[in-house]
């Protein structure tokens, strides 16, 4: 089992957009192969955009991610 917290500066024109994130994720292993899954969620308020001088975002996003290792005895 796993959890984090994260700051991740966007660049932007003037300053960083401020973007912040949370994380969890678990995993196990069976014989020769480990399963791993993770859920991120990034959020953040007035972010720059490259559409205009004026223009902002908000971003609110979700991701799942998923892996599997296989083991081979060489």
């Amino acid at each position: 089992m796993r959890i984090g917290a994260f700051y991740d500066p966007e660049p932007g024109k003037g300053h960083p957009g401020d973007i912040y994130g949370v994380s969890a994720g678990t995993g196990f292993t069976f014989q020769r192969y480990v399963f791993d899954i993770a859920y991120q969620y990034r959020f953040g308020n007035d972010i720059n955009s490259s559409m205009g001088e004026n223009d902002s975002l908000d971003i609110d996003e979700h991701q799942l991610y998923g892996s599997m290792i296989i083991y081979f005895d060489l």
